[in-house]
């Protein structure tokens, strides 16, 4: 175990340099079996990196200077349509910011260092982007990350199932952390 009272966490927006660290940790086993790893997630990234947003921001997270994780965050529109899972969930004052999460540098997995380091970053987005509120939204087959979200502060305030894209026709936790 590493004691994270005693060193640092930081986060950055990603750049192009750190595209083949990315692609790199985006086809590890342990990140494969529970993320989108389709071409089109792939596809996202590349257009991030051309300057072209279509859904996500993509944040690189730091131990000791050294980078560790992968943070992807996205703005909930208050005007989602009533029959989105996300729709009740969005705060009606404020940012209310999706977060998926990743240890991508197998040299940190087992560390318990993952609910730390979201805890942190949860509120460097309260900091830096003004979120009131963050959700993130594991598959029901990842209970080591449901457990890990729980520990960092997030409450499971609901369940849906998949209805489009990689996921499809999965169980998932709806999970929220008010800042």
């Amino acid at each position: 175990m590493i004691n994270s009272n005693h060193h640092s966490f930081a986060f950055r927006l990603a750049t192009l340099k750190d595209k083949p660290m990315i692609k790199e940790w985006w086809i590890k086993p342990h990140v494969m079996e529970f993320w989108d790893n389709s071409p089109e997630m792939w596809q996202n990234v590349e257009n991030y990196f051309e300057g072209k947003k279509d859904l996500f921001d993509y944040w690189i997270g730091f131990y000791d200077q050294e980078p560790f994780a992968l943070f992807m965050t996205s703005e909930l529109d208050k005007d989602l349509p009533e029959d989105d899972p996300y729709a009740k969930w969005v705060e009606p004052e404020g940012l209310t910011i999706t977060i998926d999460f990743m240890i991508g540098n197998e040299n940190f997995i087992g560390k318990k260092l993952s609910h730390i380091v979201l805890n942190r970053f949860a509120y460097f987005i309260k900091e830096t982007q003004g979120a009131v509120a963050v959700i993130i939204d594991p598959a029901a087959t990842n209970p080591r990350a449901v457990y890990v979200y729980q520990k960092s502060g997030f409450e499971i305030v609901d369940t849906f199932d998949r209805n489009k894209g990689y996921f499809t026709g999965i169980k998932h936790y709806m999970m929220k952390m008010k800042l």
